[in-house]
């Protein structure tokens, strides 16, 4: 397969539509879309695809207080909500005309085309994140324990690697002491 050349200036970023069958597939998290000639996205255009969890480190279920609860989600919706704010403001300044790629990127391998993947997988996630709070914001607790509401079992974030613990067949051999 002919790999594409790195790109490090915008001059050479196309405007192709995600979907395009010259994008060989690839999708905006992808940094080789942008190589093939893709067009960033908007901030605005820039929407989850699916449902995620509430981040593993938040243990909300331990919080029997609704208030207590309630008051830990709004603290992580703000907390995100600047977050998202702080990614939309670097995805814009990387996918600008004038955004020069730094030294330190270039000597990381780093290209135009690696920045704005990065960048717009920040602003994916958090966006991502902060409708997992909003969800959980929005569901009654009453109703959230009932058995007649229907269950969208959300995807976990990243995959995670378990290994396999089962115990390795050992030879049978008397075990001596002495």
């Amino acid at each position: 397969m002919d790999r594409p050349e790195p790109i490090y200036s915008h001059a050479d970023l196309g405007a192709r539509e995600p979907g395009d069958p010259e994008l060989r597939g690839y999708d905006t998290g992808h940094p080789w879309y942008y190589l093939l000639g893709g067009r960033p996205l908007r901030p605005e255009e820039i929407e989850p695809d699916r449902e995620w969890e509430l981040p593993h480190d938040v243990k909300l279920d331990r919080m029997k207080d609704p208030a207590k609860r309630k008051k830990r989600l709004l603290e992580m919706q703000k907390e995100y909500e600047e977050g998202v704010k702080r990614d939309i403001e670097r995805y814009l300044e990387v996918i600008a005309p004038d955004y020069k790629v730094e030294s330190y990127e270039r000597k990381m391998g780093y290209g135009l085309e690696t920045s704005i993947y990065l960048c717009y997988n920040h602003v994916w996630s958090s966006k991502a994140w902060l409708a997992a709070i909003n969800r959980e914001l929005n569901l009654d607790t009453d109703s959230c324990r009932t058995s007649t509401q229907i269950h969208v079992e959300p995807q976990q974030a990243i995959p995670v690697w378990e290994p396999d613990l089962r115990p390795i067949p050992q030879p049978k051999e008397q075990l001596t002491l002495f």
